[in-house]
């Protein structure tokens, strides 16, 4: 509880500090003050082959608020908090309610297109931890006709010691299509780099086609041999039917995953990200009717080191219940096999409520946002 003061009363700082002579109400004072956030909890089972059902209950919650300080500078609290609710079997753990944590607060000042952030915030380099940083300072400056930008970030960061990290990011975007170019260097770690392009393109009425592709790469007395990730995927939408597909592989210091693209989601149930590995998935899904998602979902693991193959398949659904409130239910089975011994099968069931919101104070109207 007391976690949850201290962030009303940063939020209550800002909105008084954009107060002034002019403002008549406490409706002027909050003008133009953003909220956002989530509530989730998931319900879910695991069966490991002869094993007992294990039972579990995850909650999670996230809340952003922006405030306006003047006509040129922004100031945004966010924090969040993650807990298991009830005691697991398997591994003996607790039920614990963790700490809110404020995972960004800064300040934003944009004028004629620039904008310079100051304070703990997302690291814009795709290769870095964002929530292991603070005292970000980035600049963006936007390029012709705003088809090209540049973006610079100087932080420092205490994940493993304290460490600069400075990062310089080149992105663009041409009809549909965003190309991105990275180049990130750490003190204790090396100089890492990523290059990739996505798109989402509509080819005919109600048909839209979408990739990814993206490669990262690591270099440095301290970094491991083969650091480099290859990611490539493909989407296709044709009126209530969606279609994926991809493939990621990576070297020994590498880290091989099917989520990252902001089209495509093959992460899993259980199937993890790994490095020395290869992944491959492909998913489908329809909307047979309003505010109802169904499909079903394959992934495909190889790592070289372990000899460890592993196949899973998925089935879900999702329900829109009211604007913003969703019910959805996964079930998948997996099967693991270690130097071509035999398969072990496992199975996972989870049902997940969430609700997101998003406000924009304008006077005392609120506008949601889907």
């Amino acid at each position: 509880m007391k976690k949850l003061t201290k962030l009303s009363l940063v939020a209550a700082l800002a909105v008084a500090g954009m107060t002034s002579a002019s403002a008549s109400s406490l409706e002027e004072a909050v003008k133009g003050v953003e909220i956002s956030g989530s509530v989730s909890f998931e319900h879910g089972i695991t069966k490991k082959g002869d094993a007992d059902h294990v039972p579990s209950n995850e909650y999670g919650a996230d809340l952003s608020v922006t405030v306006p300080v003047n006509e040129l500078v922004k100031a945004t609290v966010s924090g969040e908090v993650t807990g298991v609710a009830a005691h697991d079997p398997s591994t003996e753990k607790q039920p614990e309610l963790n700490a809110f944590a404020v995972t960004e607060a800064y300040f934003t000042f944009e004028k004629d297109g620039y904008t310079l952030s100051l304070g703990k915030q997302d690291f814009p380099s795709p290769v870095f931890d964002a929530n292991s940083t603070s005292g970000i300072l980035t600049a963006a400056v936007p390029g012709l006709e705003d088809n090209l930008s540049v973006v610079g970030a100087y932080a420092n960061s205490s994940t493993e010691g304290p460490q600069n990290v400075a990062a310089l990011i080149f992105n663009g975007e041409f009809e549909g299509v965003k190309p991105t170019v990275s180049f990130t260097n750490r003190d204790d770690y090396g100089f890492a780099y990523t290059a990739g392009v996505e798109g989402d393109l509509k080819v005919a009425e109600g048909t839209n086609v979408g990739f990814t592709l993206g490669y990262a790469g690591a270099d440095g007395d301290e970094v491991a041999d083969d650091s480099y990730s290859l990611e490539a995927t493909a989407s296709a939408k044709v009126n209530m039917f969606d279609v994926k597909v991809g493939f990621n592989m990576a070297g020994e210091g590498g880290n091989a995953s099917l989520g990252s693209g902001s089209i495509i989601d093959f992460e899993g149930e259980q199937v993890e990200s790994a490095a020395d590995t290869m992944l491959w998935g492909v998913t489908a899904g329809a909307d047979p009717v309003e505010n109802l998602n169904v499909g079903f979902g394959y992934v495909g693991s190889s790592q070289d080191s372990t000899k460890t193959t592993k196949h899973e398949g998925s089935v879900n659904a999702e329900y829109t219940v009211i604007k913003n409130f969703t019910v959805s239910g996964v079930y998948s089975y997996m099967s693991t096999t270690v130097d071509e011994g035999d398969a072990e099968g496992s199975h996972v069931g989870t049902v997940t409520l969430e609700y997101s919101f998003w406000y924009n104070i304008k006077h005392t109207s609120k506008k949601s946002r889907v």
